[in-house]
């Protein structure tokens, strides 16, 4: 399958359920700076498999960063992000890597029944 960069709307969808996971806040400007980490990854990724040498500059879309809180999307959306930016050896070392894993994370924790759900589930196997 080909790479390709993502849209500026679709980072800030994943940065706008972030921002709403309750894990912190996040100002337009932290979630400015953090897309553009996020798209200079998903840059290097589709430079480095094509052989090009592209740059883009990130602009929130506020619309989506404000009013984006649906939280199984936001995680559909930073698999999509992750697809898009492994495509360089340094992937998984990256800052955007991490960045994506903890927003991934925060947004996992806020899907509907997660925090009900049980830690163990040991005293009910066979």
């Amino acid at each position: 399958m080909s790479a390709y960069i993502v849209s500026d709307k679709l980072i800030s969808a994943i940065l706008g359920a972030y921002a709403k996971s309750g894990r912190g806040y996040i100002s337009e400007d932290d979630a400015q700076v953090m897309g553009q980490i996020l798209l200079d990854a998903n840059y290097t990724s589709v430079n480095y498999r094509y052989r090009e040498n592209n740059e883009a500059i990130f602009e929130l879309d506020t619309k989506v960063f404000d009013v984006f809180h649906d939280m199984v999307k936001a995680m559909r959306l930073c698999d999509t992000l992750d697809y898009q930016s492994c495509e360089f050896p340094q992937w998984e070392k990256s800052e955007a890597c991490s960045l994506l894993k903890k927003i991934r994370y925060a947004v996992s924790c806020k899907v509907p029944g997660y925090s009900q759900a049980r830690w163990s589930f040991d005293d009910e196997l066979m």
